[in-house]
């Protein structure tokens, strides 16, 4: 006889910053906005705020603030903390070591299923973000559950309403788990809109035995 056990596929997220493109990613033609099915930033949801440059103590950083939106900003694997400043407009930062939202720490956060802490997945994410020089200043990385890059991008892919330049990477295998956004030139920057496709739950993995 057989017996098919479910098992659910655990996102161990240890997640490397690291540069260059793995995996499958599409890039689009440059065209401003992503059309995606969440678009969010910070004044989205009620969050508190800390100074650009400043303190940025746990009690004022975001977590789960946004999982209407379909990511949870909550430290995960290591990551730094991510605040929110006004610029203005508000931005989304990383918080060093010593406690202050710097402008140059990276900022992360993990893909789950829309109003929940469950892991999800998507086909697609960008995010927008501003910085002192230019395109090659802003990075985004995406990473499947098992915390591999998927693919990165510099922010070449057009602007925001407010001049904001975009980065984006698609995942046709649809297994965007998680991002961090950074400055790989220790550019000072906020990073202001993310975009993203619908989250799916993680698939259920199904194995056969043979019993005896």
């Amino acid at each position: 006889m057989q017996i098919i056990a479910a098992t659910i596929a655990v996102a161990l997220l240890a997640l490397p910053l690291q540069a260059g493109v793995t995996g499958p990613t599409v890039k689009r033609a440059p065209e401003g906005v992503p059309a995606a099915d969440i678009t969010f930033e910070p004044i989205s949801a009620a969050h508190p705020i800390c100074p650009p440059f400043g303190p940025c103590p746990p009690g004022m950083q975001i977590t789960t603030h946004y999982l209407a939106f379909g990511v949870d900003f909550t430290v995960f694997n290591g990551h730094p903390p991510t605040g929110v400043f006004s610029d203005p407009p508000e931005k989304f930062g990383g918080v060093n070591a010593q406690g202050n939202l710097d402008l140059v720490t990276p900022d992360c956060g993990r893909i789950v299923v829309v109003g929940t802490t469950n892991q999800g997945l998507t086909n697609f994410l960008a995010i927008s973000a501003g910085a002192v020089a230019g395109a090659a200043d802003i990075l985004l990385e995406v990473f499947n559950p098992a915390g591999a890059l998927i693919g990165s991008s510099i922010a070449d892919d057009g602007a925001d309403g407010d001049g904001d330049l975009i980065a984006e990477v698609s995942d046709p295998t649809q297994q965007i788990a998680s991002f961090c956004v950074s400055s790989p030139t220790l550019d000072t920057y906020g990073h202001h809109f993310v975009y993203l496709n619908t989250p799916v739950v993680v698939p259920v993995t199904l194995q056969t035995f043979d019993v005896e």
